[in-house]
Parts: structure tokens; sequence; C-alpha cells
């Protein structure tokens, strides 16, 4: 991630995508809240990009995130 932003800038499809990979490992070691966070900074940033789809689709996963950190009723 710190290379695709240095090498491809903060706003690129491709940093985006390793930012959504990164809260997609968060979530396979069990670290929910983190994810959470990560997925909310990724929708962010794909709404800036004016990529909708994925910023809903990635809006998604902070809620599924949430509830396995026990947060549902966020």
């Amino acid at each position: 991630l710190v290379h695709a932003r240095r090498l491809f800038g903060d706003g690129n499809q491709n940093t985006i995508l390793g930012m959504s990979d990164r809260a997609s490992l968060l979530i396979g070691m069990g670290r929910f809240d983190e994810a959470a966070t990560q997925f909310e900074l990724t929708s962010q940033a794909y709404r800036a990009a004016k990529s909708d789809i994925n910023a809903a689709l990635t809006q998604s996963y902070v809620g599924d995130a949430k509830r396995e950190a026990g947060r549902a009723a966020e």
C-alpha cells in the first residue's frame, strides 16, 4: 500500500484497491474494528474518485466488519 501510494498517488484505483485488500486481510485476521475503519476509509476514497458503485459496495463491508466486531446496531 505504501508503494502503491508512492507510485500511483492516493486517489488512484490501484491504491484504493490496495486499501480494500488490506481491510479484507484484517477481516481474515479477526481484527474487525480495524477492518471497519479501513473499509470506511476505502469507501471515502472511492467516493472521492467518483466510483460510486465501489463506494457503496465497500460501505456494505463496513457493516459486515462491525457486525463481526459485535457492533451490529451501528
